[in-house]
């Protein structure tokens, strides 16, 4: 499971939260995270996810 660099906080968990409406801000205070931290989760993701095919089924 990855995790944030220098922590054990895994990126899901961040992704996650930001998914939900939580601010930038908020979770750098919840969980002592830089910006810096916290926009490279959301680069690792997009990234990983550029990699995969999603589809989306309407209805679910």
């Amino acid at each position: 499971m990855p995790v944030i660099k220098g922590t054990r906080i895994p990126a899901r968990l961040i992704v996650g939260q930001l998914a939900g409406g939580e601010s930038i801000e908020s979770i750098m205070e919840a969980y002592a995270l830089t910006e810096e931290q916290v926009r490279a989760t959301l680069g690792y993701a997009a990234e990983r996810l550029g990699a995969e095919t999603v589809y989306v089924v309407a209805g679910q």
